[in-house]
């Protein structure tokens, strides 16, 4: 499988479609934002809380869980078998 087809000719997964419109720029932008709004955050209202910059992989995960749970809607997040 290509990791990022560039081309949606060239596309033979449901997934290469997804990587054509949402490419490592994108990935690094989202996770670019959401570090750079927690430490926005933090700034102005100061946690106790532990945290790690979120990772493009970590990033990539949420949206999987998030697609995956939109298209197969379970009463409860254990329900999805993962």
């Amino acid at each position: 499988m290509q990791l990022f087809c560039r081309t949606v000719y060239k596309c033979q997964t449901a997934v290469d479609f997804f990587l054509v419109f949402f490419t490592n720029a994108v990935w690094q932008l989202l996770v670019l934002e959401t570090n750079l709004y927690y430490s926005q955050l933090v700034s102005v209202k100061p946690s106790a809380m532990e945290w790690a910059d979120v990772t493009v992989e970590q990033m990539m995960a949420l949206v999987g869980l998030v697609i995956a749970m939109s298209v197969d809607r379970l009463p409860e997040i254990d329900d999805l078998g993962y």
